[in-house]
């Protein structure tokens, strides 16, 4: 853990932020979930946010976990990619919503006002277009 720690820290100090680690800290800082519980909600939601956008990197992550390309398009293989890593998570009996970190649901407003003014969440290959788009997507992991 301590190794993973390091190597996760390293990488983190070399690159930008976007919408996964910023949602994270919004949701830290606002409503008090723990970051990594934070990471484990959020990272699928994050992931289906940039499919559109990103799926050549996520179809490359895909592959890094040992998922097969099968012919698959960069769009089909980036969607296997998120689904793994969905059923990854739920196999280490993480929370999987929002509400089972305690989240109240009459704080979503809130978090998304905070998303949609972050710069780091705005840093994102897909940007979000309004307070309403992130409460969405703060809805879909609730």
């Amino acid at each position: 853990m301590l190794a993973g720690a390091h190597l996760a820290g390293a990488a983190l100090a070399t690159v930008s932020m976007a919408i996964h680690h910023g949602l994270c800290h919004i949701l830290g800082d606002t409503v008090g979930v723990p970051h990594g519980i934070a990471n484990a909600i959020m990272l699928p939601h994050a992931m289906r946010f940039n499919l559109d956008v990103a799926a050549p990197e996520l179809a490359l992550a895909a592959e890094a976990m040992g998922l097969g390309r099968e012919n698959k398009t960069d769009a089909q293989m980036a969607q296997v990619g998120t689904d793994y890593v969905e059923k990854l998570i739920r196999g280490l009996s993480l929370p999987q919503h929002l509400r089972d970190a305690s989240v109240a649901e009459n704080d979503l407003l809130k978090l998304a006002a905070l998303a949609f003014n972050s710069a780091t969440v705005q840093n994102n290959p897909r940007r979000l277009a309004s307070v309403q788009e992130a409460k969405t997507l703060f809805r879909a992991a609730w």
